[in-house]
């Protein structure tokens, strides 16, 4: 009885100017808590740069290396950086997932004095991306196996927080 008793003496003094000067600021404040704190949240997408960005070598030692650039952008508000690399290939004959040999490669010489060769970095770490920013980065794994003409390679990238993404490649002989 006295809830009802409260209830109606509110609902008789109450006003819609009232209830609006309430209700729009909190639902206001509310629904932009929820877009801050939404884009706060890291984002990495990863992309195939278009074109033939992606190749399969043959080494000397009998060994595929697999080459290739591709895209990485930045979709939040927060700064982010990657620091870890995974490389897999699906080998045909059993259709399982492969793990790659992958680590920080360097391709060229630098000749103290002279003017530097082309030197490519692959699987460089840690790579900053500012906000809402893109880079492309050059990636590298290696694999024992007989040269197939394509190959699907399955790149796995883990950034600063902890979370793992996914890009899957097709790679052409070069």
């Amino acid at each position: 009885m006295h809830l009802k008793a409260l209830w109606d003496s509110w609902y008789a003094t109450a006003s819609l100017w009232d209830a609006v000067k309430f209700w729009l600021p909190t639902l206001l404040s509310i629904f932009t808590a929820y877009f801050v704190f939404k884009d706060r949240i890291p984002r990495l997408k990863l992309v195939q740069k278009k074109g033939k960005w992606c190749v399969l070598r043959k080494m000397e030692n009998g060994e595929i290396s697999f080459e290739g650039v591709i895209e990485v952008y930045n979709a939040s508000s927060r700064a982010n950086a990657i620091r870890n690399y995974e490389y897999f290939y699906n080998d045909y004959s059993d259709k399982k997932w492969r793990l790659m040999e992958s680590e920080h490669f360097f391709v060229g010489e630098k000749v103290e004095g002279e003017k530097p060769h082309t030197i490519r970095e692959y699987n460089k770490t840690p790579i900053s991306l500012g906000p809402y920013s893109a880079l492309e980065i050059n990636v590298q794994g290696l694999a024992k196996m007989k040269p197939p003409y394509t190959l699907l390679v399955k790149i796995i990238i883990e950034d600063l927080f902890g979370r793992k993404y996914t890009l899957q490649v097709n790679a052409e002989m070069e």
